[in-house]
């Protein structure tokens, strides 16, 4: 994890790193944030992530953000960009100038993200969806429902999160995913347009096209640095489906060394299993040069 300022504010929960930062940690450049490529019918929104950038003052920034919700019918944006291995969240960088008071570090105290529906619905699409507090639980898989998703639902109700658009916005990491939810006090989804959906969808682009370059560089690289020769054919046997028994044959090595191995290369990626192990080596572009 990179060096962070004072301003933010790092959280242990269920075994993820938090960290939390705000507009005032984003120092931008101009030259390398161009506006979003969806541009709606309404320019101002378009521009956001100029806008953002060449505003120096934060609290100019943040009424600019404020009054552009408020416009679109929202009350709150919560953005955070996330490293996920599996279903697991391990790194969580929250952007929280937008969130309700205490949301964000009540959110990953009480590891909301590993129950929450709409962040894995995030996670495998790339458009806006509606949801509202009552259909939390309905938006999950049956074998998750239950009084934690209840939980998650009854608080975001009383943080005046009742209904609202989500989207998630893809990286050029596949193992990272952000994930911005606009919310309204509202109950229902019935004030939400599909003109509403598409300027939430530009809010948050344009925000993200703001903030990434600094969020990105708050969550660790899973990269094959540090690995041996051993352990990267190791890695390569495991991505191809062998045993160790089948590894070992393979590279000359006792099956109870290439075992030790991959329990080094488990811990080292932090996977949980041997089909995450081969998730990441098959997925992470830093390690396709050992193909």
């Amino acid at each position: 994890m990179n060096t962070i300022t004072s301003r933010q504010k790092t959280a242990q929960a269920a075994s993820a790193n938090v960290v939390f930062f705000d507009d005032e940690d984003v120092a931008a450049d101009a030259a390398a944030h161009p506006s979003p490529l969806f541009v709606p019918r309404n320019a101002s929104l378009g521009q956001i992530s100029q806008q953002l950038t060449e505003t120096a003052d934060s609290g100019e920034r943040r009424n600019l953000v404020r009054n552009v919700l408020r416009r679109a019918g929202f009350d709150w944006l919560c953005y955070c960009r996330m490293l996920r291995i599996g279903q697991r969240v391990v790194e969580l960088a929250w952007f929280d100038s937008y969130s309700p008071p205490g949301w964000a570090a009540r959110y990953c105290n009480e590891s909301f993200f590993a129950v929450d529906p709409r962040l894995d619905i995030a996670c495998r699409i790339e458009w806006p969806f509606l949801w509202d507090v009552d259909s939390l639980a309905a938006m999950a898989p049956a074998p998750l429902r239950g009084s934690r998703i209840q939980h998650l639902a009854d608080a975001a109700n009383a943080a005046g999160m009742r209904s609202g658009v989500c989207l998630g916005i893809g990286t050029a990491n596949p193992l990272e995913r952000c994930f911005a939810v606009l919310s309204s006090s509202q109950a229902g989804r019935s004030w939400i347009a599909d003109t509403t959906a598409g300027t939430a969808y530009a809010i948050a682009i344009g925000l993200h096209t703001w903030v990434s370059p600094y969020a990105s560089r708050l969550l660790s690289r899973i990269s094959a640095d540090g690995l041996s020769a051993v352990q990267r054919s190791i890695l390569q046997c495991v991505t191809e489906g062998m045993s160790d028994r089948e590894i070992a044959a393979s590279i000359g090595l006792q099956p109870h060394r290439v075992a030790q191995h991959v329990r080094q290369l488990l811990t080292f990626f932090r996977a949980h299993n041997r089909v995450q192990l081969a998730y990441i080596a098959g997925t992470v572009s830093e390690l396709a040069g050992m193909e």
